[in-house]
């Protein structure tokens, strides 16, 4: 393996390594390896802790493994990492889909209601965006509404970035209070309908960004591995895993630990350490003390009404109009 290069990891500092493990789109026809059920999604978590990643962007899934925002699920996937990777991140994502038809649910509450769980960190996407075929909504209530719970509960949002107007709209809620500098951004490239995945736009997305804050690659597809490159050596952190890919260099079926193997392995020979948990809070701001402020959410059984639904279809109750 080449020599590591000193000076590269003294200009840009340790490397966050974050996984990606399931997301809405991926399925197991695609990728067997798919994580979807939340003990399988914690298995996975362990697995790629063990090889240097320390923050993670959970996704739940049903039991037909399709995706939901069921905070009972999210409950489950958190108590079973956090009982065996105590250290890790969590991020709870906020990016699901509508709520199943018959649910009396306030679609903007259905994607909201899992954080409040607590977990030191959320996703936040704060507009549209076309992913073709479809459209990806966020509408500017519901991203008020994320902004503010964001504020209140001092959960770290990370933007999801799939165009610069999304970095505008972030500079807007900082100047309105609604947001909180520094930022940490995620610059989605590659899917299709959204930004590119080239060097360009990458450097463009950086130049954009204020002092103190923080980025890392999310490349979609193709772009996952070397848009990661270029963010070792730009001094960015790196977003891997299935949600976003589902093959390594050579074409083969990757897994979320082989993706982290591959990243980690680069990482080092361009002379980057991965961050442990404990830095990675250092490099985003977190605060250390929050570290398990989840706990005392994963052991109540207070139920929303996505939850309750679910429940009383599997008792065989009527819904009531």
């Amino acid at each position: 393996m080449a020599t590591p290069l000193p000076q590269l990891t003294k200009e840009h500092g340790k490397m966050i390594l974050t996984v990606a493990l399931t997301g809405n789109i991926n399925t197991k026809e695609r990728n067997p390896n798919l994580p979807c059920t939340p003990q399988e999604i914690a298995d996975d978590v362990h697995k790629c802790a063990k090889l240097g990643a320390s923050f993670f962007h959970i996704h739940a899934r049903d039991e037909n493994e399709k995706p939901t925002m069921r905070v009972e699920i999210f409950r489950e996937i958190c108590r079973l990492v956090k009982e065996r990777d105590p250290d890790v991140i969590i991020q709870i994502s906020t990016g699901g889909r509508a709520p199943p038809v018959g649910v009396d649910v306030d679609p903007d509450l259905w994607r909201i209601n899992p954080l409040d769980l607590l977990p030191e960190s959320g996703s936040f996407t704060p507009g549209s965006v076309n992913l073709e075929p479809g459209i990806y909504m966020n509408s500017p209530k519901l991203v008020h509404a994320l902004a503010q719970k964001y504020t209140e509960t001092g959960i770290k949002p990370e933007i999801e970035v799939f165009d610069t107007n999304m970095m505008h709209k972030t500079d807007q809620l900082v100047k309105k209070g609604l947001l909180k500098r520094p930022i940490h951004y995620g610059f989605v490239m590659g899917a299709p309908g959204a930004q590119g995945g080239d060097l360009r736009q990458l450097a463009h997305l950086v130049s954009m960004v204020q002092p103190g804050d923080t980025w890392s690659t999310i490349g979609i597809g193709k772009y996952e591995l070397p848009l990661a490159a270029t963010a070792i050596a730009m001094g960015g952190h790196v977003r891997v895993g299935l949600e976003d890919n589902n093959k390594m260099p050579d074409g083969t079926l990757a897994t979320n630990e082989s993706l982290v193997e591959y990243v980690a392995d680069l990482a080092k020979t361009m002379g980057r350490q991965l961050a442990t948990p404990a830095e990675a809070r250092e490099i985003l701001g977190l605060k250390p003390e929050w570290k398990d402020r989840i706990l005392p959410q994963l052991k109540e059984k207070k139920t929303y009404p996505g939850d309750q639904w679910h429940l009383a279809k599997e008792n065989g109750e009527e819904k009531k109009e």
